[in-house]
């Protein structure tokens, strides 16, 4: 299944990296695997809701950022209402944190500049593309959100570099996996259990090296 999500380009994966993950692990009940399987579902099932909102034109970087303030106060508001076990004003009481302020605005001002650089440098996240293609949209936007929200949260510039790099090595190799499994699904060169192992194994390898526990 999360091989499957990567292929889908209605979906904000940049917003789903290792510091959301870690934000989320350090504020919330939840663990850090469960608030990201929240994220990337809301990210899924909200891509492109936040722009007709506002009146933003499809594909600008206006419409980037009210998608991802959109996703953002949706997951907020999944993990506020679990946390509070569906009390609706500790959800609020949540919500209004300046730790999630805060994400709101990271998320919000790294979609900006993440599509502008995008659209500068003509990278890509199609499926199909490349591994260069796909190195080269991760790494610009995951250190875009990471220096974002170095200089919201008052970090130095670097701070968590290095992770935010491996996780998009990491991203890069599992979305180039799961487009070769897929090839192979669409030319019948792997039966059905196959096609379901080798997706689950690149989950959960993808999720292993973004710092997440062992799958068994």
């Amino acid at each position: 299944m999360a091989g499957q999500l990567q292929q889908q380009t209605n979906v904000g994966w940049e917003k789903v990296d290792p510091v959301y993950q870690e934000w989320y692990h350090k504020t919330t009940g939840l663990s850090a695997p469960a608030a990201a399987v929240i994220a990337i579902a809301v990210a899924a099932a909200t891509g492109g809701m936040g722009a007709p909102i506002v009146g933003a034109a499809e594909g600008s970087v206006s419409a980037f950022m009210a998608n991802a303030a959109f996703s953002t106060l949706v997951t907020q508001a999944s993990i506020a209402l679990i946390n509070n076990k569906g009390n609706i004003l500790g959800a609020l009481e949540d919500m209004g944190s300046s730790a999630n302020l805060k994400q709101l605005a990271i998320s919000v001002v790294s979609a900006g500049i993440a599509q502008g650089a995008v659209n500068q440098f003509g990278l890509i996240q199609d499926p199909g593309t490349s591994l260069v293609d796909k190195l080269s949209y991760n790494i610009t936007t995951s250190t875009i959100n990471n220096t974002v929200g170095n200089v919201i949260n008052g970090n130095s510039l670097t701070h968590g570099l290095g992770t935010s790099l491996l996780g998009s090595l990491t991203t890069s190799a599992g979305e180039q996996a799961t487009q070769y499994v897929g090839a192979l699904w669409d030319l019948n060169k792997i039966d059905p259990a196959t096609h379901l192992v080798l997706h689950g194994a690149i989950g959960c390898a993808t999720g292993m090296g973004l710092g997440g526990q062992r799958c068994w």
